[in-house]
């Protein structure tokens, strides 16, 4: 299989395996001498990692256990379900999670939260959110371009962030594995989509920190899926792996070579089983209109919320019968609701999705991949949704009859990987047959100068993690980040429009739970033997994004710049106009003298740079006196560049389009 890689990939690997494995052998070593604390579980500094899965239906909690064999906490009496509901629901004395919160929905539907995992470290603008709030019952506003989540309690308006909710629904899956283990624990390894930034990565970090657990690593969904298949298949291979969720669906292709599993290529599709749910209650609350003589739309959450309900369950019984029946006393102003679904029409409804958009999702990943179909060896389904027989049915046909691997539950898989991650990183001897995993950047790093050159530091699909990428560069340059699954850009303008040489000096790393690290500086080798140094603005993609601060940046270069062009001016005599008195000509020198020693001693207050523009206004009416409008071509204009970048605007936008890559 060895035509599916190119010589110096397989050399970047081989190095980079070799790193982890020097890196690996150390931190045996280093954790061989430390105890086991709880019962045999994993090594003193972390104890037991366990690996979560939250969905915007469902949430898993599993660990491994002392056979080194994976748990998945059950909840409920009896032998209970392996998941909870991805629910929170407030009434007037207590705070409801899970199937209890999810109950409570049919007769409470605006004070009960489920599926925020969308909303998560997202801005309100963002197209996902918008849908969402059209979508659900309970009530979403806008608080400085965040959502935040509304319900009434005792009379009374309370709010809530999506984070707080989440990190409800992680500190009921870490309160049912303590239970489970008998002790307590403080480190997690969590799944999330691949389509997810900077930004909602981040928050799910800190909505763990809110129930005491520290994050350890992030692991995209579809790999943690891969990683519980590759356990039990050492044999070099080729794993795709389909992941049809609640509210999303990604392919994603890797290779499981000797324990090591390494990802390809990836597709994401914003759509899953909700989006195929709200076709057929489309297509049914039509038939019931047009049965009833009903001309108005039909309204009211608890009707949809119990129409919904049904469908959920006329679908899990299509993947084994031909049709299912929903019946619903009083659905509508007392009316009754009986409509057949077959598995026809569901399909029929859903085409476009099972045989066209699922079937060009997987054609980019191999194409991504330069592998053709007849190499991929095993087939792994994961997620509620690939019971569908539709679904499974196309991609069968689509790779010529081929076998698919899938699990008991495909719901199972990532919670699983994700156990199998946290027992490795937990130092537990018996998890290293368990194996390394290798992600990729889904998008590519690199640096465009206004001329439009583009230097790529960071290609897209680079194994991660991986080292430090130091870049040098001179001259006028744009700082960007194009990021292919990212709902916009990240863009940050850097301007050095400047006659002198400017060292640009940039540090990029990305780390294992694809979270970008960046940090930066320019170097001015100053006039005379001053030296300037302008800062890197971070984070790129935070939506609190210091505007004043990044304008503030911008007249700080004019302001040099036009010191610049005055003492120019003074150094070539033949520039200086006959119409500039001497005496203003010398109160000139003074003030440039002072503004320059003023930027000697240049300091920040509170992250805010003082006096820069009012320093800039009266040292230009200071220099039209003499020398009029100066029209360097290397004075830039202050305030026009800055924030429609920042603000990933029109601009950013475009470039954004025109290019899936730097």
């Amino acid at each position: 299989m060895a035509d599916w890689r190119s010589g110096s990939r397989r050399n970047a690997l081989a190095l980079f395996l070799g790193v982890s494995a020097i890196l690996g052998i150390f931190i045996l070593l280093l954790t061989s001498s430390t105890a086991s604390t709880g019962g045999g579980y994993g090594q003193d500094e972390y104890g037991v990692v366990i690996g979560i899965d939250i969905g915007n239906t469902n949430a898993r909690v599993a660990f491994i256990n002392q056979e080194q064999q994976h748990h998945i906490v059950r909840h409920g009496s009896g032998a209970g379900k392996s998941h909870i509901d991805s629910c929170v629901a407030f009434t007037d004395n207590e705070i409801l999670i899970g199937e209890e919160a999810r109950e409570h929905m049919m007769h409470n539907p605006v004070n009960t939260i489920c599926g925020v995992r969308d909303l998560i470290g997202s801005r309100w603008s963002d197209p996902m959110v918008q849908a969402l709030v059209n979508r659900v019952p309970y009530r979403i506003i806008e608080h400085n371009d965040k959502p935040v989540l509304q319900v009434v309690r005792k009379g009374a308006t309370q709010e809530f962030t999506p984070e707080d909710i989440y990190s409800m629904v992680l500190g009921r899956l870490k309160s049912a594995a303590e239970d489970a283990l008998g002790f307590s624990v403080t480190h997690a390894v969590v799944a999330v989509p691949t389509y997810f930034g900077d930004n909602q990565r981040q928050a799910v970090k800190d909505a763990a920190v809110k129930v005491g657990l520290n994050a350890l690593r992030l692991v995209n969904e579809p790999t943690s899926a891969g990683i519980a298949h590759s356990v039990d298949h050492n044999d070099e291979s080729l794993v795709l792996v389909v992941d049809v969720g609640g509210t999303s669906t990604d392919i994603t292709l890797s290779e499981v070579d000797q324990g090591v599993f390494e990802i390809f290529a990836t597709d994401h599709i914003a759509m899953g089983g909700t989006d195929l749910d709200e076709r057929v209650i489309s297509s049914l609350l039509l038939n019931f209109r047009r049965a009833n003589d009903i001309e108005d739309s039909v309204s009211g959450s608890q009707a949809l919320d119990r129409l919904r309900s049904g469908i959920q369950q006329a679908k899990h019984e299509l993947s084994t019968f031909e049709s299912a029946q929903i019946e619903m006393d009083s659905f509508y102003e007392n009316i009754d609701f009986n409509e057949t679904l077959t598995r026809a029409r569901f399909e029929e409804l859903n085409t476009r999705f099972i045989h066209q958009l699922l079937i060009k999702a997987t054609k980019n990943v191999l194409s991504d991949a330069k592998v053709s179909k007849d190499q991929v060896t095993d087939i792994l389904l994961v997620g509620g949704s690939t019971k569908i027989p539709a679904i499974r049915n196309s991609i069968e046909t689509f790779f010529d009859g081929k076998k698919l691997a899938t699990r008991d539950d495909p719901d199972e898989a990532v919670v699983i990987g994700a156990a199998i991650q946290g027992s490795v990183l937990s130092g537990d001897d018996g998890a290293s047959n368990c194996g390394l995993y290798i992600d990729l950047s889904p998008l590519s790093i690199g640096i465009e100068t206004f001329g439009g050159a583009m230097n790529k530091i960071i290609p897209r699909w680079a194994p991660i993690p991986m080292p430090l990428a130091p870049v040098e560069n001179n001259g006028s340059v744009r700082l960007t980040t194009m990021q292919q699954l990212e709902r916009r850009p990240g863009l940050f303008s850097l301007v050095l429009p400047t006659p002198r040489v400017a060292e640009l000096q940039l540090t990029y790393a990305l780390q294992n739970d694809t979270a970008y690290r960046r940090s930066g500086s320019v170097h001015y080798h100053g006039y005379g033997s001053d030296d300037y140094w302008v800062d890197h603005v971070e984070p790129l993609m935070e939506s609190e994004v210091d505007y004043e601060l990044a304008d503030q940046v911008q007249s700080r270069i004019a302001l040099e710049n036009y010191i610049l062009a005055l003492e120019r001016r003074f150094q070539a005599d033949q520039e200086i106009p006959a119409s500039c008195p001497a005496d203003a000509l010398e109160t000139l020198r003074t003030v440039v003298e002072d503004e320059r020693k003023w930027l000697g001693r240049f300091e920040i207050e509170d992250g805010v740079f003082l006096g820069l523009t009012e320093r800039l206004d009266g040292l230009r009416k200071a220099g039209e006196q003499c020398f009029g409008v100066l029209n360097d071509r290397f004075l830039p204009r202050v305030g026009n560049r800055t924030r429609p970048l920042l603000d990933g605007g029109s601009e950013g936008h475009q470039r954004a389009s025109q290019r899936d890559e730097l």
